[in-house]
C-alpha cells in the first residue's frame, strides 16, 4: 500500500532496475502467460467437447473436429473484428451470470 502498485509487474519495477528487471519481467511473461493461457484454452475446449458430445452423441474427437471448423469459419469470415466482438459477447453473458449468482 505505502509502495502505491497495484501489480506485481509495478512492483518489480520499483524494487528492481535496469536490465535484471526486464528478464525478470520477460521471464515471467513467458513463465506464467504461456502455461496458463495454454491450460485455459484446453480446460474451455474441453468443456465445449463434453457439452457437444452429450447434446449431439458424437464422438470426442469428432466434437473436437466440430469445435475447431466452428473456429475457424467464424475468425475466417469475421477476421479480428468478429472475434473480438465474439469475445465482448462472451464477457457480457460472463458477467451478468457472476452477478446474478453472487
Amino acid at each position: 500500500r505505502r509502495a502505491e502498485v497495484l501489480t506485481d509487474v509495478e512492483f518489480t519495477e520499483l524494487r528492481y532496475s535496469g536490465k535484471p528487471a526486464a528478464i525478470l519481467r520477460g521471464f515471467r511473461a513467458l513463465y506464467l502467460a504461456i502455461p496458463i493461457n495454454l491450460i485455459i484454452l484446453g480446460w474451455v475446449t474441453l468443456a465445449l467437447v463434453k457439452i457437444i458430445e452429450l447434446t449431439i452423441g458424437v464422438d470426442k474427437w469428432i466434437a473436437v473436429g466440430i469445435c475447431v471448423l466452428v473456429t475457424l469459419i467464424y475468425s475466417g469470415l469475421s477476421g479480428l473484428w468478429g472475434v473480438v466482438m465474439t469475445d465482448f459477447l462472451q464477457f457480457i453473458i460472463a458477467m451478468v451470470g457472476s452477478i446474478a449468482l453472487a
